[in-house]
C-alpha cells in the first residue's frame, strides 16, 4: 500500500475497461473495413434512432402535428410496420446472392434513412411552438449521412 503523500501512486488501470474500449474501437473499425460496413452501420444507427424515438415518444408527437392516431402496439397494423422494417435484415443475404430483390431493398433501406428521415428537421416548424428539438431528431445527424455513404457505395 502506497502512502507517501509527496509522491502519489501511479493510477489503476481497469483491465475490463480497457478491453471493453479496444473492443468497440475495434469493432467500430471492422465495419468500416468490410464491404458491407455502410449497411451494417445504417442497421445499427437506425436501431439506436427508433430506440431514441420510442424512448421521447416520437409517435405521439406526431400524432399532434398530423391529428391521425399512432397505431397502437400489438396491433395488425403496427406490426405490420415492424416485420416490413424487419425485411432490411434480408439484405446483405440477397446482396451476396446477387438478387435484384436485395439490391431493392437496399435501396430502399438508404433511401429511407437518408432521405426521409430528414423530415425530423421539418417536423418543429409545424409544431406552433419555436424551433426546437423533435423526438428522434437527434440521431438523425449521425443516421443520414451513413446511409448517404451507402447509396454512395451502391451507385458508384
Amino acid at each position: 500500500m502506497h502512502t507517501d503523500p509527496d509522491n502519489p501512486a501511479p493510477p489503476t488501470r481497469s483491465a475490463p475497461k480497457a478491453f471493453l474500449g479496444g473492443a468497440g474501437v475495434g469493432a467500430l473499425g471492422g465495419l468500416i473495413g468490410l464491404g458491407g460496413a455502410p449497411f451494417l452501420l445504417t442497421l445499427l444507427l437506425f436501431i439506436g434512432h427508433k430506440l431514441e424515438e420510442r424512448h421521447l415518444e416520437f409517435f405521439p408527437a406526431l400524432s399532434q402535428i398530423t391529428g391521425i392516431p399512432a397505431p397502437p402496439s400489438g396491433t395488425l397494423l403496427g406490426t405490420l410496420l415492424y416485420i416490413f422494417a424487419g425485411a432490411w435484415l434480408l439484405v446483405p443475404w440477397l446482396v451476396e446472392r446477387r438478387l435484384p430483390f436485395g439490391y431493392y431493398l437496399a435501396s430502399t433501406f438508404f433511401f429511407a434513412m437518408g432521405i426521409t428521415e430528414l423530415a425530423h428537421f421539418v417536423f418543429p416548424f409545424f409544431t406552433g411552438e419555436n424551433y426546437g428539438y423533435f423526438p428522434g431528431m437527434a440521431s438523425v445527424f449521425f443516421l443520414a449521412p451513413a446511409a448517404w455513404w451507402g447509396l454512395w457505395k451502391m451507385y458508384r
